[in-house]
């Protein structure tokens, strides 16, 4: 057992207030109870399984449901072997808002394996990203995102995170709503059918990556509530969506690619959409 840990909140003046302790359970996940969505504020930190030394124990699974095809990555030591990378930051040192395809940010980074990451949109970033311990993007977290972190002693941090944080945190990028939270699948009203993204940490703090294929034009895919359902039932305790539709791409190295069929325009065609960042396992 771990010893026992403090969940912590921002409050609004940046500093950081204990809030209920964690349980006595293996991982030390929160014990924590919502009838809905955790407060705006809200994040929490998870120690992550493995110690980071020798590989990622990467895993690697293809499954159907939901008439559509999951491709779930299970990464069991993800400290020292997860990062997030952001076009052209390799070159700028800063995120610009440059995109490019999953296949191409994977090749220059050395990924063994890649997924999309969050949203983007215009000529500049939209959300705070860190990579590799640098601040590519400052920007504030708006109202409806939520972060996706890991801190230099391998802790996942997941939620409104507090840049009072940063200093800790080695990798950081952004996605959209809680998916699950504390072993509970989120509900949504939206019945929308489209390709997802999601990450997800499990109660040994292990990573949990899904891709699911789809069109949101020929209706193929999941909603965001068989999205939250089957990340529950992959052992996810805490998840969060990240950008979906034509962006939600795997990638294999070993000269193995692109997976599936991701829909870069939303149209049941192959092709895959250029994107500011992704989320690396090497």
């Amino acid at each position: 057992m771990l010893a026992s840990q403090v969940n912590s909140v921002a409050n609004l003046d940046g500093r950081i207030s204990p809030q209920k302790q964690l349980s006595s359970k293996l991982r030390q996940e929160p014990s924590i109870s919502f009838s809905g969505l955790p407060p705006s504020d809200f994040y929490v930190v998870i120690p992550s399984s493995g110690d980071g030394t020798g590989g990622s124990n990467f895993s690697y699974q293809i499954i159907p449901k939901y008439g559509t095809t999951g491709r779930l990555a299970t990464v069991r030591n993800p400290k020292n072997h997860w990062s997030v990378y952001c076009a052209g930051c390799e070159v700028s040192g800063r995120c610009t808002g440059k995109t490019e395809t999953v296949d191409v940010q994977a090749k220059i980074n050395n990924c063994k394996y890649a997924t999309n990451g969050g949203p983007f949109g215009g000529p500049n970033c939209i959300t705070p990203i860190i990579s590799n311990g640098s601040l590519m993007s400052n920007l504030s977290l708006s109202a409806g995102y939520q972060c996706i972190a890991m801190m230099h002693n391998g802790s996942w941090v997941l939620g409104n995170i507090s840049t009072s944080l940063y200093p800790s945190i080695i990798n950081l990028f952004c996605g959209f709503e809680w998916l699950v939270v504390d072993s509970v699948a989120m509900n949504f009203a939206q019945k929308e059918v489209a390709p997802r993204t999601t990450f997800g940490v499990d109660s040994s703090g292990a990573m949990l990556s899904l891709v699911a294929e789809g069109s949101e034009v020929a209706d193929i895919g999941l909603t965001l509530n068989q999205t939250s359902a089957w990340m529950v039932e992959l052992g996810a305790v805490w998840a969060i969506n990240l950008d979906g539709g034509g962006s939600s791409t795997s990638w294999l190295g070993d000269n193995l690619g692109v997976q599936g069929c991701p829909t870069c325009n939303d149209t049941p065609c192959c092709c895959s959409r250029s994107v500011t960042t992704i989320s690396c396992i090497y």
